[in-house]
């Protein structure tokens, strides 16, 4: 049972290196997503790609912590099975005896008797087995409910970056477009109005460094 704690605060602890996500039902989650949208919305554009990244990574990690649950989950019930249907056998010739009990009597009685405190005593040790594999059984049910909710929370956040990447690319594509524009009408503005090669020259030049320019101040 220690064993499997460790090893379950371990991947939970390998989750949380991805990222930390508010836990459902607790005060505040709704204050702490709103903080991180509006945090998002402050990014530029490599910060959401990397955000977007990270998600990504994320919910890898999750994904591959849950198929190690299943795992576990899948040894601790096929580990169980055997002291339960033992269980069931110690039920079954105990009903068995139980309707011997009132047709016999005497040293046959006593016999019976000795073999109900012997499945008693089997009952209880089996169980004592049987228990605290249950209780492991419930503990890793319930932790992958946890995973469920965390993957579903993070996949969320993933989305919305991706969909907060997508209007940011947009809006730069036509922010560029326009840019690209308003250098082509210069461009043409000189080619047609200045007859100077010298200042024709200069002219494109400039026209050249600004657009560069704006398009670094841009992209960064």
């Amino acid at each position: 049972a220690n064993a499997v704690k460790a090893d379950i605060d371990a991947s939970a602890a390998t989750v949380r290196t991805a990222g930390s996500v508010p836990a459902a039902g607790k005060p505040g989650t709704a204050s702490a997503m709103d903080m991180e949208t509006t945090a998002a919305e402050r990014y530029g554009l490599w910060d959401l790609g990397s955000n977007a990244v990270k998600l990504r990574n994320k919910m890898k990690t999750i994904e591959a912590i849950d198929q190690r649950t299943t795992a576990l989950a899948a040894m601790f019930k096929e580990i169980s099975a055997p002291p339960l249907n033992q269980l069931h056998a110690y039920s079954a010739r105990s009903d068995a005896l139980a309707s011997q009990a009132g047709n016999t009597a005497g040293a046959e009685l006593a016999a019976l008797r000795g073999e109900f405190d012997t499945l008693a005593w089997l009952f209880k040790q089996t169980s004592d087995i049987l228990l605290p594999l249950s209780k492991e059984q419930v503990l890793l049910q319930q932790y992958r409910h946890n995973l469920s909710n965390w993957l579903e929370t993070t996949q969320r956040e993933y989305h919305d970056a991706l969909a907060a990447l997508a209007v940011r690319l947009a809006v730069l594509a036509g922010i560029l477009a326009g840019v690209f524009l308003l250098a082509e009408i210069w461009r043409r503005a000189v080619l047609r109005y200045s007859h100077d090669m010298r200042r024709r020259s200069q002219l494109l030049l400039i026209r050249k460094i600004v657009t560069w320019a704006a398009v670094i101040c841009i992209i960064g």
